[in-house]
């Protein structure tokens, strides 16, 4: 039986691994201005995984879900599938990890997935599109999702803001994950960031389609995006999930701000926990 605590469906360990892609790249430029408004200072690494488990437990989350990334045919720069399965093998009552998969890599790509979940046991996918030059429609992407179905394994969609405005707005649309959700109806999936700011959209998408859920990291206080609140405390009690994003956003910062939500006792219980003991098969 899982810790009582919340269960958080995206986290990333600020290790300078991690770091590293907003410090060498052009991404740097574009999510300054974001970490600095959340008080995440770029230049400095935590101390790894005894650091994460620490702030877990002082705050109140039972269970992080660790997110890989692989950005490496747009940018260079990847998180290592390897590194996110030690640290979750490392902690399995405490921290599920999610591969990060580049789409742009192909058969690679769809390798990577099997191995993933054949031999490292990360338990979903994640994907970036918008990273990829694509939306979450994309041929491309469709490879990955079957492969994903074919494992048996959820995939995880950056879904919602672009910091980039040479990036086509449309590629953080959920609109593509409709037709996604109805093509391959056996994939569960998650859209991140509540699909701000196509928040309307996000909540119909997963209204409509049984095997669609979003978490509502970073963006669930910006302006507009309040209707999540709404469809929490109403129809979509059960296919929300909280979510810090850590370490752009802190466990403490991320835990007081959702005590400070409209939420009804049902409601902030499926949210917080609930609906991820749930998903992940917890208990």
């Amino acid at each position: 039986m899982v810790r009582e605590g919340a269960i958080d469906f995206r986290t990333r360990l600020k290790t300078e691994e991690y770091v590293s892609l907003y410090k060498t790249s052009s991404l740097r430029d574009q999510y300054t201005e974001q970490f600095e408004r959340m008080g995440v200072d770029l230049d400095k690494s935590g101390d790894g995984e005894e650091a994460f488990l620490r702030e877990m437990d002082e705050n109140g989350i039972a269970v992080a879900l660790y997110v890989g990334r692989d950005l490496e045919s747009t940018t260079g720069w990847k998180l290592s599938n390897d590194l996110v399965a030690d640290v979750a093998n490392r902690h399995p009552d405490r921290i599920i990890g999610y591969a990060g998969i580049d789409p742009r890599k192909g058969a690679k790509a769809i390798e990577e997935i099997r191995k993933s979940v054949q031999e490292l046991g990360l338990k979903g996918v994640a994907v970036d599109p918008f990273r990829a030059d694509m939306p979450p429609d994309d041929p491309l992407l469709y490879k990955v999702y079957e492969a994903c179905a074919k494992e048996g394994v959820p995939v995880l969609i950056t879904i919602g803001p672009l910091p980039s405005p040479a990036m086509p707005m449309d590629f953080g649309s959920p609109m593509g994950v409709d037709r996604v959700a109805t093509n391959i109806p056996d994939l569960r999936i998650i859209c991140s960031h509540g699909g701000w700011p196509f928040t309307n959209e996000m909540i119909a998408i997963a209204w409509r389609q049984q095997n669609v859920y979003f978490e509502t990291s970073l963006y669930e206080d910006m302006p507009g995006a309040s209707a999540w609140i709404d469809a929490a405390n109403t129809d979509l009690m059960k296919k929300i999930f909280f979510a810090s994003g850590y370490p752009a956003r802190s466990f403490k910062d991320a835990m007081a701000l959702y005590d400070s939500f409209p939420l009804s006792d049902e409601a902030r219980a499926c949210v917080m926990r609930e609906n991820g003991v749930k998903f992940f098969g917890l208990s």
